[in-house]
């Protein structure tokens, strides 16, 4: 290589950003489109079905890897150029490529890959037969080029060679070339021909009949070239052999295929005469599902009445220690009995003192027990203890409504909270464990344990979201209950009739039923007792903080590139628009999108996101960490599609969107239509219209103190007071 092309060069024109300043980037996309229209479509078509992976050498900053995405979507996509400069700008512009720095003349020790494709970079090599040597044993299918062709000497400094038909071998190594073709540019990024050429392996080529070596009208190269002209026409007639050979495979095959379909509709018809009998049969089963249920259930109802039985506690509490114990005594016996047989002194020794130790450990841990479980007595004599029964963990990293009901209750005057945990995965709690003064939390597994210790409070209230802990109501007995009816059942775990029919029973008899939106409050206003409109809510004190906060560094060096940055967070699912987010972000280029969140149903695989240089996905983050991102929003977002869910969806991000002060654009869901300060949409142009609107806002528009008032109308605290005051005036059937 001249000093001209060396990677000091190189990496002098990418870092100085001189790649950039003369539209490089604007180049490389170009050539890639090029590429993807003019490719066979055969060939296009095998690489996608075989989900062949793909390396571009000399990506330079990567632009071509997000052209390529938009043919081969689902293919793996890889980037190698000689300039380290060039690929550290590739993996901060494009981080869900990967991107590695490589030498095309050292291709020893370097992965190989099916299809490799070297666009507009030999020209720059003033050793073209080694280059195309090393490039081609990168490739264990097919080689790609791209170059100029029949360029006029002298026109691009950088080029060291024009290149000609003369220029390329039939074979290199072990690849024939089996596919070329010249384009005419004549554009502002290229204004010559651009030679195509397809390389592909030995063996393949033996098996893939319909290749075509293609001779342009308008440029023949062929006849100025005669270097080729033989070798065409031999091609030519090896194809034409092979594709008569094919053709009679073929009919073969499709004899054969048509005697399969007379089997298969043969096989279907018999099919169909059984299908009469399946059904019956499964009339069968299911009568006898049904019989097996209803047994189940009395079985279910006898052991209840059994385990309440006097004589069955006494046994339980007393005769089981009994044997339990009786038993160990007399392993122990064996054990003694044989020590001394055989004389071994020590673990005699052993075996005679470990009562005495076991029973100090035993005592010491039940001291323990004992202490917490008086501790909390003292802690709940004479006050209000609201519970709440499993549902998630408390140290789970995004707080959720249980969470922020628990701490919001927890500071009010003469209550206390106890919130029962499954430690799932996020808790550890043994017994009983302080989160703060006034809120405990208990391990489920000893509830039992800690139920008679709650005698002590002035007044046990239960607040149950969700139907399967109806069992802590029989357990507890608590004074009041308190419904959280905060979602459609049907995205609740356990789903079914039995849910439904406890889910009714709930809406008759709680002292108050907590509807978390509209369309839930008219489901049950007609048959609850004493229902009422509560929405979720914001944790202000935390988010409106948001200012202070530094933007999170794994985002905060792409903002600068952008107009304006448009956010969210939460769960990306089915009811995530990902169609509007993919219509703005064509449209509107300048526009970055940040989505921070868990890919709860793989909704986002299948979503195409990821061909969006101007859309960046997140993994989830602690809930401590969304300040840092919702800094760099310009625009907050809930863009989700109406439908049954969503109708019933009060977003608990909104109000920490108000918090932080960050204006909202949201889908037209009944929850977001209540508040003055988020501004709502129907398609694309509409959204678009609004987030420009909101980019104009000067600091003194009525806007923002607008906004800032939805949010403190709408805290935890506000909402916990509402259930309160139901709660109060509620009148228990006696």
């Amino acid at each position: 290589m001249s000093i001209m092309n060396s990677e000091e060069y190189w990496n002098s024109r990418f870092s100085k950003n001189d790649w950039e300043k003369n539209d490089g980037r604007g180049q490389t996309e170009y050539f890639a489109r090029m590429l993807c229209e003019n490719l066979p479509e055969w060939l296009s078509q095998e690489i996608i079905d075989n989900n062949y992976s793909i390396c571009d050498l000399g990506c330079a900053e990567g632009d071509s890897l997000p052209v390529l995405r938009s043919t081969f979507e689902k293919n793996p996509l890889y980037g190698e150029d000689f300039s380290e400069a060039a690929i550290q700008a590739a993996s901060r512009s494009y981080p869900q490529y990967i991107f590695s720095q490589a030498n095309i003349f050292e291709p020893e020790g370097k992965p190989k890959y099916p299809v490799i494709i070297c666009s507009n970079v030999i020209e720059h090599l003033t050793e073209l037969t080694t280059a195309l040597n090393s490039i081609v044993k990168r490739s264990s299918l097919y080689t790609i080029i791209v170059a100029p062709f029949r360029e006029p000497k002298g026109v691009i400094a950088e080029h060291e060679n024009q290149l000609y038909t003369s220029s390329f071998p039939l074979k290199i190594d072990k690849q024939c070339l089996i596919y070329a073709k010249s384009i005419n540019c004549a554009s502002k990024y290229y204004l010559f021909e651009q030679l195509l050429l397809v390389y592909s392996l030995e063996e393949k080529n033996n098996f893939t009949l319909d290749y075509l070596v293609e001779d342009v009208k308008s440029n023949s190269f062929f006849n100025q070239e005669k270097i080729w002209n033989s070798e065409k026409e031999a091609l030519i007639a090896s194809h034409q052999k092979q594709l008569d050979l094919l053709i009679a495979s073929h009919q073969k095959q499709l004899d054969i295929q048509n005697e399969e379909i007379s089997q298969l509709k043969s096989n279907i018809n018999c099919l169909n005469s059984d299908n009469q009998a399946l059904s019956k049969k499964n009339e069968e089963w299911k009568l006898k599902h049904d019989n097996l249920y209803a047994y189940s259930c009395k079985i279910d109802g006898e052991l209840s009445y059994i385990k309440e039985l006097k004589s069955y506690k006494i046994a339980i509490k007393f005769l089981l220690p009994i044997e339990k114990n009786l038993r160990r005594i007399q392993n122990k016996g064996f054990r003694i009995k044989y020590q001394v047989k055989h004389r071994q002194c020590k673990a005699l020794l052993a075996e005679l003192f470990s009562p005495a130790i076991q029973v100090h450990k035993k005592l010491s841990y039940k001291l323990q027990r004992k202490h917490l479980l008086k501790a909390l007595e003292r802690d709940l004599k004479n006050k209000e203890v609201i519970i709440l029964p499993p549902t998630i963990d408390w140290h789970m990293p995004l707080f959720q409504r249980p969470q922020q009901l628990a701490l919001a209750y927890s500071k009010k005057e003469n209550i206390k909270v106890l919130f029962i945990t499954k430690n799932i995965k996020y808790d550890s709690v043994p017994l009983l464990e302080k989160a703060n003064s006034n809120l405990w939390l208990c391990n489920e597994e000893y509830i039992d344990e800690v139920i008679p210790h709650l005698k002590a409070a002035q007044e046990k209230i239960i607040s149950i979201s969700w139907t399967l802990n109806k069992t802590y109501c029989e357990k507890i007995k608590p004074a009041k209950i308190i419904y959280e009816y905060i979602d459609e059942l049907e995205v609740f775990y356990g789903y079914g009739p039995e849910m439904e029919k406890d889910h009714k029973k709930f809406i008759e008899t709680a002292d108050v039923t907590v509807c978390t939106a509209t369309k839930l409050y008219n489901q049950v206003y007609n048959i609850a007792k004493n229902p009422i409109i509560s929405t979720n809510a914001g944790d202000y004190d935390f988010f409106s903080k948001t200012e202070n906060y530094e933007i999170n560094k794994t985002i905060r060096n792409r903002l600068s590139a952008y107009d304006c940055v448009i956010g969210y967070y939460g769960a990306l699912a089915k009811w995530f628009d990902y169609n509007l987010i993919k219509e703005v972000a064509e449209k509107k280029k300048n526009w970055l999108w940040i989505l921070v969140g868990v890919n709860y149903d793989h909704s986002l695989n299948a979503s195409g996101i990821d061909r969006f240089s101007n859309i960046i996905y997140i993994d989830p983050q602690p809930y401590k960490e969304l300040p840092s991102f919702l800094k760099a929003f310009d625009i907050a977002t809930i863009p989700f599609i109406i439908n049954e869910i969503t109708l019933s969806t009060s977003p608990v991000k909104l109000f920490e969107y108000m918090a932080a002060k960050k204006p909202i654009i949201a889908s037209k869901m009944p929850e977001c239509l209540k508040y003055k300060s988020v501004n709502t949409y129907n398609n694309v142009d509409e959204f678009i219209s609004i987030a420009e609107t909101i980019m104009k806002l000067q600091q003194d528009d009525p806007y923002w103190k607008q906004l800032q008032l939805d949010a403190e109308n709408n805290t935890w605290d506000k909402k916990t007071d509402e259930i309160l005051a139901a709660l109060k005036h509620s009148k228990k059937e006696k």
